[in-house]
């Protein structure tokens, strides 16, 4: 609830043509947005170009007197669209390196050990993610990665919030008897 005033109030200084607001929008979200947009595409040049681009439409979509409720879904759809635009102008080509995504999420203070079952832990999520339909794999990402809530979800999908709970019931129950039959 504090996240969402918070959100409220510097979209209202944006609207109001403070860069400064922009500014702690951009900081608050360009790290999930990119990640979200990352595991989408094909290079993290890509990634960091279409997340860019997000921010412009949305500072685009304000100047020209839009108004918006909320900043964090919002983002998101432009990034959903943005995404789908990146495939139709490349007929869905590009494809994601797991050794990009290693790169670019699994480094740091970790131990090699603790950075070797995580990479192993990652490729056998992402594996199983790739056999669910589509539009599954879309809702998993927005609710179990990005954190979205079911409200803020169905504002990205154009749907109504029932259905998009019933849609993120549908696709943990398929991610969850495909890596069950997987066990066996």
């Amino acid at each position: 609830m504090k996240k969402r005033l918070e959100d409220k109030i510097l979209l209202l200084q944006v609207m109001a043509g403070s860069h400064e607001a922009f500014s702690e929008l951009y900081k608050k979200y360009v790290s999930s947005l990119y990640r979200y947009i990352f595991f989408k595409v094909a290079s993290s040049a890509d990634a960091e170009e279409l997340t860019s681009s997000v921010f412009l439409k949305l500072w685009r979509h304000i100047k020209d007197g839009n108004k918006i409720s909320n900043a964090r879904s919002f983002l998101y759809k432009i990034a959903k669209n943005s995404v789908v635009d990146y495939y139709r102008a490349r007929n869905g080509q590009d494809t994601i390196s797991l050794e990009e995504i290693a790169q670019t999420y699994f480094h740091g203070e970790d131990s090699l050990d603790d950075q070797i079952d995580a990479r192993a832990k990652f490729s056998e999520i992402k594996n199983f993610l790739g056999k669910i339909k589509g539009e599954y794999r879309e809702v998993i990402m927005l609710k179990y990665v990005e954190g979205l809530s079911s409200k803020e979800i169905a504002l990205v999908l154009n749907k109504s919030q029932a259905s998009t709970r019933v849609h993120i019931h549908r696709a943990v129950k398929s991610l969850k008897q495909l890596m069950d039959k997987h066990k066996k």
